[in-house]
């Protein structure tokens, strides 16, 4: 099995951020981890406060702060997963929950 890296990231949607809320949204991916079974490895939830390094020739500076004023740019956590190949991994991720909310990106991890 192949590991890929799926990063959650922002939409510019709104997201209500009420305890409930929350607790709902957990529990719909705690569920969808379950029901990939082995293909699931972990996931977090990410700070919302980071930082952006980029290169400018010889010297490094920080590009910008967060938190993120877009939420757009906010990188909101990442899942781990195991899957045959791409198409796998796409078929895993299109019933993730969090898709409601936030834009999926998967990458293949290289061994």
């Amino acid at each position: 099995m192949i590991e890929f890296l799926v990063i959650v990231q922002g939409t510019g949607k709104k997201i209500d951020q009420t305890a409930e809320a929350i607790q709902e949204r957990v529990k719909a991916y705690q569920a969808w981890a379950d029901s990939i079974g082995s293909n699931y490895v972990s996931g977090q939830r990410l700070e919302k406060e980071g930082r952006h390094i980029s290169s400018q020739g010889e010297k490094k500076s920080v590009r910008s702060d967060g938190p993120y004023l877009e939420t757009k740019e906010l990188v909101a956590g990442f899942i781990l997963i195991k899957a045959d190949n791409f198409e796998h991994a796409t078929s895993l991720i299109d019933s993730c929950p969090l898709l409601e909310y936030w834009d999926l990106i998967i990458r293949k991890i290289v061994t």
